[in-house]
């Protein structure tokens, strides 16, 4: 087929994807504008994985290239199919769910979180185009978890000086999960960004079901548990503390945590809540979401709270 039309997706925050459609009436997306040169070529690595190994829909075939002659782009482009369905990133398609459905949709996510992680790996690491290969974490997941949670303590205070209560507060915690078991867990996949912004879905009946999952620049090996606390969050954020627990329960679907495993989803929930505190806080950017006056303790605290409420 010829071109027919081209759209430029409103939803993310970097504009890097458009909708493509030829004259065969099929549709695609062209990724493009990458932030580094393995930015697309992870996407392809565990896209391919997670089609093959899990019933997750992945976008696959996912066509790469690393020239820059067709549109310029530094780090080449991609070229992926449309995944079906609607895309719980629009704001118009969110916000019209009722109570009902946003509960079926956090059990959809967390049924789906839970196929993804059939995609195992002997050990804990991340990808590496240029070796074609993933490369191991040298100090174990565990360990790169806090080590990431403590730079990001540190840079974000760089941009906007704490409290030094709020700094202590969070080193004392940071400090209690040294020496966890890196052992206690078998390594998946992890995308670190598995959110309803990162995915399509249909409602079908009383159920919801996740249609395609995509924007996997992030994703490497390592404890399933990790990917839990980004939605989990925006659930906190939005007030939807039943959901919340609707979420977690759907992805335990019966089991039930060790302490260890629920030390573990704590400082994964750290984690990354220092991360979004850290990218939030650079200079120029909106800072609206945050109480300035109220500090990290604050802010980061009803999160631990209301986890901890869910799991013990």
């Amino acid at each position: 087929g010829e071109l027919e039309s081209a759209t430029a997706i409103p939803f993310g925050l970097f504009g890097q994807n458009i909708f493509i459609k030829n004259t065969l009436g099929k549709e695609y997306v062209l990724r493009t504008h990458s932030h580094y040169d393995w930015q697309l070529p992870t996407e392809q690595f565990f896209s391919q994985l997670i089609h093959e190994k899990t019933d997750v829909p992945a976008p696959w075939p996912y066509l790469f290239t690393e020239s820059d002659k067709i549109f310029g782009f530094k780090f080449g482009f991609a070229m992926l199919p449309r995944l079906p369905g609607q895309n719980t990133a629009d704001p118009q398609v969110y916000n019209n769910l009722d109570s009902t459905k946003k509960s079926q949709l956090a059990e959809a996510l967390a049924r789906s979180l839970h196929d993804l992680q059939k995609l195992t790996w002997p050990y804990s690491g991340k990808y590496n185009p240029k070796r074609s290969e993933v490369e191991e974490f040298k100090d174990g997941y565990i360990n790169r978890t806090i080590s990431r949670a403590k730079d990001n303590l540190e840079t974000s205070e760089s941009y906007a000086p704490m409290k030094s209560e709020d700094k202590q507060w969070a080193e004392q915690l940071l400090g209690q999960f040294k020496g966890l078991d890196e052992d206690a867990f078998q390594p998946v996949i992890v995308h670190e960004d598995y959110n309803k912004n990162n995915v399509t879905v249909a409602f079908t009946g009383s159920e919801c079901h996740v249609t395609g999952l995509f924007d996997l620049m992030t994703a490497h090996f390592g404890d399933g548990l990790a990917d839990i606390p980004r939605q989990f969050s925006m659930y906190i954020e939005e007030g939807l503390l039943t959901v919340a627990e609707d979420y977690i329960k759907a992805y335990l679907d019966g089991a039930t945590l060790d302490a260890e495993a629920k030390q573990r989803l704590e400082l994964y929930l750290i984690d990354d809540r220092l991360l979004i505190w850290q990218y939030f806080h650079r200079p120029n950017h909106d800072r609206s979401r945050f109480d300035e006056k109220s500090g990290l303790k604050e802010w980061l605290s009803p999160f631990l709270d209301v986890l901890h409420q869910i799991i013990d």
